[in-house]
């Protein structure tokens, strides 16, 4: 009889938590990704809905969202750094890490949520301010515009 085993070998610790981390690495990378999504998303539906005359709001919410997309791909890299770190440090300090990269991922989606809410209302107001104004400069020209007046030319002898 052999003395191998037909068992599979089982994983070590080391691959164990080599595996966890990628997971990690994995799912901060997508939800980096989703994040960057929606936030592209919701500046184009907000970008729909503002008309031609506000230029400044839409100059504003493309630098806030090319903020909010450098500030998820810093993150995303933090993420990547935190993960090779684990990789390459004992196991005690992987739990650290790992922890470390969820608030990371918490952080992030805090951050492109409120950077998202305050793309929309600041492209509202915006709106409103420029409707406000179209509306105020329509009725202005319809005061002031008056019908020719037609003068009856029947002369009285």
């Amino acid at each position: 009889m052999s003395k191998k085993t037909t068992k599979p070998k089982e994983k070590g610790f080391f691959e164990k938590v080599k595996d966890a981390v990628g997971e990690i690495w994995d799912g901060t990378k997508n939800k980096a990704e989703d994040v960057k999504d929606k936030a592209e998303e919701t500046f184009e539906n907000l970008k729909e809905k503002v008309s031609p005359k506000k230029v400044a709001a839409t100059i504003k919410a493309k630098s806030v969202r090319n903020t909010v997309i450098n500030k998820t791909s810093t993150i995303a890299g933090k993420a990547k750094n935190t993960a090779s770190d684990v990789k390459n440090k004992p196991i005690s300090k992987g739990k650290d890490a790992i922890q470390s990269a969820k608030k990371n991922i918490n952080t992030a989606k805090k951050t492109v949520t409120n950077k998202a809410k305050a793309i929309g209302s600041q492209v509202m107001e915006e709106s409103k301010k420029s409707e406000k104004a179209v509306k105020s400069k329509v009725s202005a020209l319809k005061t002031t515009a008056k019908p020719p007046v037609i003068k009856n030319k029947s002369s009285s002898v």
